[in-house]
C-alpha cells in the first residue's frame, strides 16, 4: 500500500513539475521530434498488424529505419488499447505518450523506495518518490509529452539493484516490502 501511495506521489509531482509542458500538450503537441517518430511508428505498426522497424513518411520516400526498443512500442500499444475504441488509434497513442512520463516517474519513485526499504526508516521512504520526480536529469526525459524509454529503464535498473541487494543480504528470500 505504501508503494502505491509513493507511486502516486511521484507521478503527481511529475505532473506538477512538467507544468511548463502542459500548454503544448493540451494544444495537441509533443515536446520533441523523437516522440512523434515513436508514436508514428507504433501507429503504422498497428495498421500493419505487427510492430515495425521502418517508418514511412520521411523525406526520401523510402522510409527510415528506427532501431528503438519494440518493448516500449508494445507498452504504448497496450496503454493506448483501452482508449482506441473511443478516440481512435492516433489520439489514443497520443494519450498513452502523454501518460508515459508521469507513469514512468511513478514507477521509478515507488521502485526507489522499495530498493531503499531494507536500509531506510519507513518514514523516510517518501524522499525516494520526491527525488524521482524532482531530479533535473529525470525531469528532462519525463515531462508529459516526451515519449522516451529512459525513465522506465532507470526503474528497471533500480529494480535490479533492489533484487541484487536483497539477494546479497543472504537471508535467502526476496522481500517485496
Amino acid at each position: 500500500m505504501i508503494f502505491a501511495l509513493l507511486f502516486l506521489l511521484a507521478a503527481g509531482l511529475n505532473v506538477l513539475v512538467g507544468a511548463h509542458a502542459w500548454p503544448a500538450v493540451l494544444a495537441g503537441s509533443l515536446n520533441d521530434p523523437d516522440s512523434y517518430m515513436r508514436l508514428l511508428r507504433v501507429e503504422q505498426g498497428i495498421r500493419a498488424g505487427h510492430l515495425l522497424l521502418v517508418v514511412a513518411r520521411d523525406d526520401s520516400g523510402a522510409g527510415v529505419m528506427v532501431e528503438w526498443s519494440r518493448l516500449l512500442d508494445l507498452l504504448l500499444w497496450l496503454m493506448a488499447t483501452p482508449f482506441a475504441p473511443w478516440l481512435g488509434w492516433h489520439r489514443a497513442l497520443f494519450v498513452a505518450g502523454v501518460m508515459l512520463g508521469p507513469l514512468g516517474v511513478g514507477a521509478l519513485g515507488a521502485t526507489l523506495a522499495w530498493v531503499a526499504a531494507p536500509f531506510a526508516r519507513r518514514g523516510h521512504l517518501w524522499l525516494a518518490a520526491v527525488a524521482a520526480a524532482l531530479l533535473p536529469g529525470v525531469a528532462v526525459f519525463a515531462v508529459p509529452g516526451v515519449v522516451h524509454y529512459h525513465i522506465l529503464l532507470l526503474a528497471l535498473i533500480a529494480l535490479t539493484v533492489g533484487f541484487a541487494a536483497r539477494a546479497w543480504n543472504g537471508d535467502g528470500r526476496i522481500l517485496l516490502i
